[in-house]
């Protein structure tokens, strides 16, 4: 008597195959997931770093004599759906009645924040 000889795959077979493929790709998945999230925290800190170079940039072109020392209130700033919240702080800079030093603090959702600090000085 001649056995046929079966094609295909039995269903345990099937399930292993499956549990194999499964271990393998929740890693990656676990990997995809994670770098979402951490392109999201880029992408958060670099529009804070424009909003606060942005900031910068508008105090250097004010006049010089026209920049008090003092801390303006946070500011809200909506873009791209996302909140930040600005503060420039005006200060002298070691008794120089010449140059001042501009902090410009950011924060945005999570607590996270961002601080750019530079030196402005008479033309």
């Amino acid at each position: 008597m001649l056995l046929k000889q079966e094609e295909g795959m039995t269903l345990v077979e099937v399930m292993v195959g499956l549990v194999i493929l499964s271990s393998a790709l929740l890693p990656i998945m676990g990997f995809l997931v994670k770098q979402t999230k951490v392109i999201q925290q880029v992408k958060y800190r670099t529009k804070a770093l424009h909003l606060g170079q942005q900031a910068i940039e508008g105090l250097k072109a004010t006049k010089f004599s026209n920049l008090e020392l003092k801390a303006t209130q946070y500011t809200g700033i909506i873009s791209q759906g996302i909140k930040f919240k600005r503060k420039v702080i005006i200060l002298p800079y070691q008794g120089e009645r010449d140059i001042k030093k501009i902090k410009v603090k950011i924060l945005w959702e999570n607590k996270q924040s961002l601080e750019l600090v530079t030196l402005l000085s008479r033309r």
